[in-house]
């Protein structure tokens, strides 16, 4: 549903004010030791040390669609203070109104009210795209779906995520 590349993913980390210690910080919060991940991470992380910006994207290229989600979530840990502070204004504005437009099933969600829906993803979209503005992030669609990942459940994405491809 969204397409990124290996470019998109590597802005997102360029501008970070300090990707080693968020990927050192994910490591800590995020893996268990063994896990299968960590060797990705510390992998990352070790291409990231040696600053060459064509062997960083080799690298993601080559990690390309299998650590999608894992990207986006390390994206958010990157840039963490523009994520969350942008997060915590969509969250600050529209949660409660926003949720009473759905019902939750075990693993959907079913709309109950369209139009409000609808107008709140519009205003979610356009608090996003300033945000990233705001905050001289890339304004890639990599970039509106790792503050996607970071505001909704799994479960509401589905419903989400059409409006950011119009």
């Amino acid at each position: 549903m969204f397409n990124f590349s290996s470019d998109d993913i590597y802005k997102a980390f360029e501008v970070a004010p300090n990707v080693n210690a968020a990927l050192k910080n994910f490591l800590k919060r995020e893996v268990q030791r063994g896990d299968p991940i960590e060797r990705f991470v510390k992998d990352l992380r070790k291409s990231f040390s040696n600053n060459n910006p064509a062997a960083i994207k080799v690298f993601i290229e080559k990690s390309l669609p299998d650590y999608n989600q894992h990207f986006l979530l390390l994206a958010g840990y990157a840039n963490a203070e523009a994520v969350n502070e942008i997060s915590e204004s969509v969250i600050s504005a529209h949660a409660e109104e926003f949720n009473d437009t759905y019902e939750e099933g075990d693993s959907s969600i079913t709309i109950t009210d369209r139009e409000t829906f609808d107008r709140i993803i519009k205003d979610v979209i356009l608090v996003i795209e300033n945000g990233l503005k705001e905050h001289k992030l890339p304004d890639s669609q990599f970039m509106k779906l790792v503050l996607v990942n970071s505001i909704f459940e799994d479960k509401v994405m589905k419903e989400v995520l059409p409006h950011f491809t119009n």
